[in-house]
């Protein structure tokens, strides 16, 4: 049996190298990203520069975790460019269209 067969679900979700981490954190980030491409007529609370350095920055914790670095690295890493890719989303919407 491998690992993950013999672990409880518990278990699986307190694995700091677990590669769903990344998948979830990951999806999490990409679908916050295009919905800065997208008509804001509700208002703009989950495209805020917050809500994308923290994806972003729990995406890169999670796969700097999982490929054995330092995760604090990958979560600052990973709002430095939730931040630009917020800075930068109006040029890219432009682009798209």
């Amino acid at each position: 049996m491998s690992k993950h067969e013999s672990a409880t679900k518990n278990e699986v979700f307190t694995d700091g190298k677990n590669i769903y981490w990344v998948i979830i954190t990951g999806a999490m980030a990409i679908m916050v990203l295009l919905l800065m491409l997208f008509p804001q007529n509700l208002g703009g609370g989950i495209t805020s520069v917050f809500s994308l350095m923290l994806w972003w920055g729990m995406f890169g914790l999670f796969l700097f975790r999982y490929i054995d670095k330092k995760g604090v690295v990958g979560f600052i890493a990973g709002s430095v460019l939730g931040m630009l890719i917020h800075i930068f989303a109006p040029v890219l919407a432009a682009l798209l269209q």
